[in-house]
């Protein structure tokens, strides 16, 4: 598709973002990139719901991009590594505005090295052998969306009844191959601040067409821990905007246990 049809059939969107550290940890190593707006490193998580809308003429202009991140690392690190990838982010957001149809892989590709250097020499200087993140986000472009993940926070779709997942999870192979009898949450392959010069950062990009009430997802595990792919399907189906369907997926996470951070950020789109 041209970049003319692009303008023609852009879309609007209303998002919404929920952001809690859960019952049981006393620190949040979540963040978020939400139209500008992002936790510092040192935070007790979201204090209310954030909720914005963007029309076709912003979208088909400059883009939008809306990401979560999910430290690690222990102590304060996890906190840090999710806020310098983040920072990030927001630094690399002129890139956005300045994007023409064809390169949005490579320019998301661009944003997770740039992000994993980041952060990986935050690591050095912060004297410690294992500092990272994961991120999960999607960049809405004209009527297309693509999805960019490295690690196992998630993208999903709903449309039409379906909930599918269009992030890919960097987990351990033998998860896969017997999930049945692994007895603990299986380690992550890919994230944001590995050593470049040990591991090759290989970020999940992939692109498609955006319909008319269409819904997206991106969350931590903390939500798809929690809660099941059904329950997440049928909250944002009963929802009626996406301020009820992210309190209510962050709710149900709390009520099941709440056992670590939850951050979701809900996308309703138009054409």
């Amino acid at each position: 598709m041209d970049k003319e049809s692009r303008r023609k059939n852009s879309i609007s969107i209303k998002c919404s973002c929920r952001c809690d550290k859960g019952n049981i940890r006393d620190n949040n190593e979540d963040n978020y990139y939400f139209q500008g707006m992002f936790l510092d490193a040192d935070n007790e998580s979201l204090d209310k719901t954030l909720t914005v809308s963007m029309e076709a003429d912003e979208i088909k202009d400059h883009g939008i991009f809306m990401a979560v991140f999910d430290g690690m690392g222990g102590v304060s690190h996890g906190e840090l590594a999710a806020y310098e990838a983040t920072k990030y982010a927001d630094e690399f957001k002129s890139r956005f505005t300045r994007a023409t149809v064809g390169v949005e892989a490579d320019m998301l590709a661009a944003l997770c090295k740039g992000m994993n250097m980041r952060v990986h020499s935050a690591a050095i200087k912060s004297g410690v052998s294992v500092m990272g993140t994961t991120m999960a986000s999607l960049y809405f472009y004209g009527d297309q969306v693509w999805s960019c993940n490295v690690g196992d926070s998630r993208c999903y779709r709903y449309r039409a009844g379906v909930l599918e997942q269009l992030s890919v999870d960097h987990v351990e192979e033998l998860y896969y191959i017997d999930r049945i009898n692994w007895n603990r949450k299986p380690g992550l392959i890919q994230y944001i601040g590995m050593d470049p010069e040990e591991i090759l950062l290989e970020p999940a990009i992939s692109g498609s067409d955006v319909q008319d009430e269409d819904n997206y997802l991106i969350c931590s595990d903390g939500l798809t821990d929690m809660v099941t792919e059904a329950d997440i399907a049928a909250m944002i189906s009963d929802a009626s905007d996406t301020e009820e369907a992210a309190n209510s997926l962050v709710d149900m996470a709390l009520a099941n246990g709440g056992k670590d951070n939850i951050t979701v950020i809900v996308c309703r789109c138009r054409l």
